[in-house]
């Protein structure tokens, strides 16, 4: 069974997040481990590592080229070890000239800024 968010919609990339509910009990293995989730209270501090996963678009837009090229999603589970940064450095980046054209904004409630840590 798969459970979707309750305010998920395929036009909105937030609340891109769903449960299963698996029919028979899964044996965890050195391939196979369950997820580690943070708990509601808690907060990403920046200049940390976290691990995302996801099956998202693993294509980013190209100096504000258009029209945009089709995302391209994978059929394998993707992963990825990444620093999280201060807000102000998604910001820098978005004030840029190529947002001019792609009109990004950053809503901390919903997304994370992140990238390679010095």
């Amino acid at each position: 069974m798969n459970i979707k968010h309750e305010n998920y919609t395929s036009t909105f990339t937030g609340n891109d997040i769903a449960l299963l509910i698996l029919e028979n009990e899964i044996e965890l293995t050195n391939q196979i481990q369950t997820a580690c989730l943070p708990s509601k209270t808690s907060s990403l501090v920046a200049n940390t590592t976290v691990f995302i996963a996801g099956w998202g678009s693993t294509q980013s837009y190209s100096n504000g080229q258009t029209p945009q090229p089709p995302p391209i999603y994978p059929n394998i589970l993707q992963n990825l070890k990444i620093g999280i940064l201060p807000y102000t450095n998604c910001e820098s980046v978005l004030s840029l000239g190529f947002n001019e054209t792609l009109n990004l904004t950053i809503n901390d409630s919903l997304q994370i800024c992140a990238g390679k840590l010095n």
